[in-house]
């Protein structure tokens, strides 16, 4: 893991071209990047889990 400029690590992964295609299709129906997608998924996720551990 590599960190960025503002302290937070960054994790990078590999997926399908199929699994990269669908994010894209989807985050730009939400008028979003991937990145801010996937993110938002987290953090709804972890709320729904109850784990606040982790503050936006």
């Amino acid at each position: 893991m590599k960190k960025a400029q503002n302290n937070k690590k960054i994790i990078n992964a590999c997926i399908s071209e199929e699994e990269y295609n669908f994010l894209k299709k989807v985050s730009e129906r939400h008028s979003m990047t991937i990145t801010m997608y996937l993110r938002n998924l987290i953090r709804s996720e972890m709320k729904k889990s109850g784990d606040l551990t982790y503050k936006f």
